[in-house]
């Protein structure tokens, strides 16, 4: 089964925010939390102990020219800009729900143990980054293991108690 990983701290991030900057950055739309802003020119690192196979986040105002890159070690697995995200105009609209959202990234079984976010122009927001869960394969073995263990003991035999 995979195991659940924790929200990542972003406090140790290179700016967190908790207000707006006009021409600058602003709140990912209804965050009213502390979030990470990557100004333009500057990239953000996030180290993840244990790896995981999936990832997602809050993006927050989802622009062309924002870059989420994960990696296996020293390889890069994969890196998307806002323009691949399904549905995001990727116009930086700050109060657009298509482009203020969760968004999950999965590897095809490779664990993920750094991932960065870049941005070229101002700003890159984002908030709550959370690891995997287990993935399906692993609830429907949990439950067939829980309905053998049902079936196994409703079929033994009634034992006799001596009164």
């Amino acid at each position: 089964m995979a195991e659940a990983a924790p929200p990542f701290d972003l406090r140790t991030a290179l700016s967190r925010e908790l207000c707006s900057s006009s021409g600058q950055y602003a709140a990912p739309l209804g965050d009213t939390t502390q979030y990470l802003t990557v100004l333009g020119g500057q990239i953000a690192s996030l180290a993840i102990s244990p790896a995981v196979k999936a990832l997602s986040f809050y993006w927050g105002s989802i622009d062309n020219y924002n870059t989420v890159s994960f990696f296996s070690g020293s390889a890069l697995v994969a890196s998307f800009t806002g323009s691949q995200v399904p549905a995001a105009p990727a116009d930086g609209s700050q109060g657009a729900p298509t482009n203020n959202r969760r968004v999950s990234f999965g590897f095809d079984g490779a664990a993920i143990d750094r991932v960065s976010f870049a941005s070229s122009s101002n700003s890159f927001e984002l908030d709550t980054v959370a690891g995997a869960v287990p993935e399906p394969a692993s609830w429907v073995m949990l439950v067939a293991g829980f309905g053998l263990v049902g079936a196994a003991a409703r079929r033994r035999d009634p034992t006799a108690v001596a009164a």
